[in-house]
């Protein structure tokens, strides 16, 4: 069987349409492989600068800890909480806000020189201390909740951090452990003395009663004074007499012919000495 020059054609014409074919295919599946390829790339390339991103911003990431916390009780159930904050790492930050919580329930900061409560600029390695009052339902919470939120120093990005603090429960000194006896707190949020309150009963005896009753009114205290002054002034004059007659020279010869001596006054005249033997014991 013979093939015209038609048929020929036509088988040629196949042959090259099915190589066309088979190009066209190969190269839409190698341009499907290079655009996979691309996207693949590109998906690459976004990871990474999204794990970029969250380096650098965990590297400048404002991070903070307490470093101490103390719950001191008051009388009346209530206390004072104290709390101390730092900031470790990260970028500086402007218009701190620092709120509490004990559970559910919201404790709002003192606002004072040394409690700050907003617009703080905090910087790593700076510590602030935040105050607040307690009632009686938080006095003895074992937990207090830290947020802190605040805008960046040099730019629009805002932070957030939380932290725990476990407070110290400490009970004031005057307080004692009899504080629910005791009188209120001042108004400045301390407890009140109260005076020899902490004796025990029946250890200090009762005050002395003894001893002459002296008056205390100024015009008997003066005359006493007085009295006490003359006193010293005689004795400073009798001591200067003595020591002034000692000093003369041949003082000692009237005292001889006088009788007196320096220990006190001259017998009578017609008394015998003691030490002389008795005139009738001679005779005999």
């Amino acid at each position: 069987m013979t093939m015209d020059a038609g048929d020929s054609i036509s088988a040629a014409s196949a042959l090259v349409a099915a190589a066309a074919a088979v190009v066209g295919w190969w190269q839409a599946h190698s341009a499907r492989r290079t655009v996979k390829a691309s996207e693949e790339q590109v998906h690459v390339m976004r990871d990474q600068l999204a794990l970029e991103r969250s380096l650098r911003d965990d590297s400048i990431r404002p991070r903070f800890e307490v470093a101490h916390t103390t719950a001191m009780l008051l009388p009346g159930g209530e206390g004072r909480l104290t709390v101390e904050i730092l900031q470790t790492t990260g970028v500086p930050l402007d218009d701190v806000k620092v709120e509490l919580f004990a559970g559910s329930r919201q404790i709002v900061p003192d606002e004072s020189a040394n409690s700050v409560y907003t617009y703080l600029h905090s910087a790593p390695g700076s510590q602030f201390t935040v105050r607040a009052h307690l009632d009686a339902e938080t006095a003895q919470a074992p937990a207090i909740r830290v947020e802190l939120s605040g805008a960046e120093a040099r730019g629009t990005r805002q932070w957030t951090a939380r932290l725990i603090a476990h407070p110290v429960v400490t009970v004031s000194r005057l307080l004692g452990t009899h504080r629910d006896e005791r009188p209120g707190v001042t108004a400045s949020g301390l407890p009140r003395r109260v005076p020899r309150a902490n004796l025990d009963a029946g250890t200090a005896g009762p005050p002395w009663q003894g001893g002459p009753q002296m008056s205390r009114a100024p015009s008997d205290v003066r005359g006493r004074l007085s009295n006490l002054r003359r006193a010293a002034q005689r004795r400073r004059n009798t001591g200067s007499d003595a020591n002034s007659q000692s000093s003369v020279p041949g003082s000692d010869q009237p005292q001889k012919r006088s009788g007196v001596g320096p220990g006190g006054a001259a017998p009578a005249k017609d008394m015998p000495p003691s030490d002389a033997p008795d005139p009738k014991k001679i005779q005999q």
